[in-house]
């Protein structure tokens, strides 16, 4: 609560008994660190905050592990930066400051302390959940001019009170529908945006996706149903024109059927925000599957090209023969690209057991627009030789892209981070000769739906399907 410096546990407490290694090691080499905790993390809204559903959620998913929230009632400086009201305060003078560092800081990279890891090295809410998030730090003269106060709990710039309260229900409301007149606009950034969207077109109103800025476009005759979406769903629609120039390059959307051969977590993510999904396997399509009323296919895992009887194989490439869609991601996925040379693009697989946050950048426009810097891979990969026609929609950082988690080389191999840097990961074009001319694709080399976590990626696939499905 005062804000003191970690401290390193004893020996005794820290490292495992040999009981608990089997007698292998005497708990000797564990190591024992302590963290230079920031002096609080903000969660900005308005302009500042690029998901206001993903910044409600982050919130709650804080107060329900115990962690004190507050919330700014008047524009207040904290740190470099001033906050608009409305934006979510965790002041790191608290009890539960290290279950609070443990959501939102962004971790460490593990590689160095062993040769492999058992399971996934990294997890971060702040980075894989949709929301801006910053850590201020605790030293500077700005930072040491805050005070701590007792009632409420919060920070100020040296004033008589602290434009902080303490984090109510209420609060968490992000819906937001200004004016009374359409048309609307709805980006794509967070799953709520996206179940909002489907919600709309399981009643039959008729939108339309920009893929230009990752956005649906609602008509005014439809605001009545935007308003129920919005308050439902809690998401944020912001007035639009009626020109010919803001649907320029939009599509009409239906209500889309969607095929997918992926993992039950993955399943259960396109589900959680509203698609119809038809799970599917090799056996399926083995069996006959029907593709009629099929608008485009995800393949992640359970689907090998290799196990695809003739027909099988036949109507997979029926399908995507007659402008059928493909999400491809994970060796499944993956694969069936380049086994039935769709893109013309090389895959560059990294170490399957290589894992954790990374650091990447997007257009402003493509299907990751609006995305977050940061997003999640297990067994990352990379495209390269990229051909003609194929547009890279999220690059790995130029530099490092490893923020937190476990990627490490084997000797000859050249799987490292640096070898990802400043390599797509994320791109789509249409196939352009051959029995599936014609298909849209989009390739993924990163985990945006791994075991149902880093929500801030969903939008990723969300806007992929919505493109596979449309592009004419």
């Amino acid at each position: 609560v005062a804000g003191e410096p970690g401290r390193a546990a004893p020996w005794g407490l820290a490292a495992p008994s040999p009981d608990l290694l089997g007698g292998a090691n005497s708990g000797t080499d564990v190591a024992v660190e302590t963290f230079d905790y920031p002096r609080a993390y903000v969660i900005p809204s308005g302009v500042s905050q690029r998901s206001a559903p993903a910044a409600a959620r982050l919130a709650k998913q804080l107060t329900a592990h115990g962690v004190d929230v507050q919330v700014v009632t008047d524009p207040v400086r904290i740190g470099d930066a001033t906050y608009a009201i409305g934006t979510y305060v965790v002041d790191m003078h608290q009890a539960r400051r290290g279950v609070a560092n443990a959501l939102l800081s962004v971790g460490a990279d593990a590689s160095p302390l062993s040769p492999s890891m058992y399971d996934v090295s990294a997890w971060s809410l702040a980075a894989l959940w949709g929301a801006d998030v910053i850590a201020v730090p605790s030293s500077g003269t700005t930072s040491a001019l805050w005070t701590a106060v007792s009632a409420p709990p919060g920070l100020s710039e040296g004033a008589a009170e602290p434009n902080l309260r303490a984090l109510t229900a209420a609060d968490l409301v992000s819906a937001s529908m200004p004016g009374r007149e359409g048309p609307w606009r709805l980006s794509l950034r967070d799953p709520a945006d996206v179940e909002a969207m489907n919600a709309l077109l399981t009643e039959d109103v008729s939108l339309r996706f920009d893929p230009r800025s990752g956005s649906v476009l609602i008509p005014e005759e439809a605001t009545a149903g935007a308003r129920q979406a919005t308050e439902t769903f809690g998401v944020q629609m912001r007035q639009t024109s009626a020109a010919a120039s803001d649907r320029a390059g939009s599509v009409p959307l239906n209500d889309l059927k969607i095929a997918a051969a992926a993992s039950d977590e993955e399943l259960f993510a396109l589900r959680e925000m509203g698609f119809d999904v038809t799970a599917v396997d090799s056996a399926t399509l083995n069996m006959g599957f029907d593709f009629a009323d099929i608008d485009t296919l995800m393949i992640s895992t359970g689907l090998d090209v290799d196990d695809l009887s003739a027909q099988g194989r036949t109507d997979l490439v029926t399908f995507l023969g007659r402008n059928g869609g493909l999400v491809a991601l994970g060796p499944d996925g993956l694969e069936v690209n380049e086994a039935l040379d769709l893109l013309p693009v090389s895959q560059n697989p990294g170490r399957g057991g290589a894992n954790g946050v990374v650091a990447v950048t997007s257009p402003s426009t493509g299907l990751a627009s609006g995305a977050s810097e940061t997003t999640f891979v297990n067994g990352p990969t990379w495209f390269t030789e990229i051909g003609d026609g194929v547009v890279v929609d999220q690059r790995y950082a130029a530099t490092a892209p490893l923020l937190s988690g476990h990627w490490r080389t084997d000797s000859g191999e050249e799987d490292r981070p640096a070898d990802a840097a400043g390599q797509a990961v994320i791109l789509h074009g249409i196939d352009a000769d051959g029995p599936t001319a014609g298909a849209a694709v989009t390739l993924f080399g990163s985990d945006p739906l791994f075991r149902a976590h880093p929500k801030g990626q969903y939008a990723l696939v969300a806007q992929a399907l919505l493109w596979t499905a449309t592009a004419p």
